[in-house]
């Protein structure tokens, strides 16, 4: 038993507690969307971005090949009543994910929806 523990004790020593986080490029969305602020980007299935956008919090899901682009003067109904929303369909109904290049040009293609309709 004294065996095991001085292997997990090696263990959590060697894990690099200096992890970084990754640095994304928007600036393609930003040049075209000067008034775009994202404070969370990330994950899988759903994968989600919530920031700014035209003066409005956004929201923004993927999951099952579907993505959905959220507006709202009031973020108490972002996510059930929103002002402005805009979806669209990419790839596979089990895709839960998007590269960056993906999402910028699925953002680009939603956040035009919607700038059309404002």
């Amino acid at each position: 038993m004294a065996d095991q523990y001085a292997e997990f004790w090696k263990l959590l020593k060697d894990i690099d507690y200096d992890y970084e986080p990754p640095v994304y490029d928007w600036s393609a969305l930003e040049g075209r969307f000067p008034s775009l602020s994202i404070q969370s980007y990330g994950g899988a299935c759903p994968l989600q971005s919530e920031g700014e956008i035209f003066g409005m919090p956004y929201y923004f899901r993927f999951r099952h090949g579907h993505a959905t682009l959220s507006l709202s003067y009031d973020d108490n109904k972002i996510y059930l009543e929103p002002t402005y929303r805009a979806g669209v369909s990419f790839g596979d109904d089990l895709l839960g994910t998007l590269s960056d290049e993906e999402f910028i040009e699925i953002f680009t293609k939603l956040a035009s929806e919607i700038e059309e309709q404002i």
